[in-house]
């Protein structure tokens, strides 16, 4: 192989990593948002469902995508074995960008736009729960994908951008 052939496979397989370590880092940047949103939620949901949003529904709504997370965990070796590395993060992908989508805009122009209902809150945390799901299958499919493209003399350097995205992701 000459080291052209060689440069140009390198380039190659940082910028397939660079592209399979997003996952990571919205892995990160999911697990940590809520934070900074929490307050907000829980102002704009009582300012119209009064003492039916409780506390309980508080730590839901907080914590709705880590129960996603769970289930994308738990489906990812399943879909990683019958779809493949590649097309699971595909799904990921799509899921992540469905729940961009509805955390963003969970009325969907069905919705009375802007109006905190018990629905609204039920429609935020399903797209909070999908978007869990894209998180669980990343975190779990980006190393393997990254190993398994990797040479093995760089493949522990590869795969630890994927941690280092999801701490990049959290700050």
């Amino acid at each position: 192989m000459t080291s052209t052939n060689e440069h140009g496979s390198r380039i190659y397989l940082f910028s397939i990593v660079l592209v399979a370590i997003i996952g990571g880092l919205l892995f990160g940047y999911d697990t940590a948002v809520v934070s900074g949103a929490e307050k907000a939620l829980e102002n704009f949901f009582r300012s119209g469902l009064g003492d039916l949003y409780t506390s309980g529904w508080h730590g839901f709504t907080a914590s709705s995508a880590l129960l996603g997370c769970v289930i994308g965990g738990a489906i990812s070796g399943l879909l990683a074995s019958r779809f493949g590395r590649k097309r699971s993060l595909l799904i990921a992908a799509t899921l992540f960008f469905i729940s961009a989508l509805g955390s963003w805009w969970p009325e969907s122009g069905i919705l009375p736009y802007g109006a905190p209902t018990k629905t609204l809150l039920v429609v935020f945390n399903f797209y909070r729960i999908l978007g869990g799901v894209g998180v669980g299958l990343a975190s779990a499919v980006c190393p393997m994908y990254i190993a398994e493209i990797s040479p093995a003399r760089i493949r522990g350097t590869l795969v630890s951008c994927n941690q280092f995205a999801i701490i990049f992701g959290m700050l």
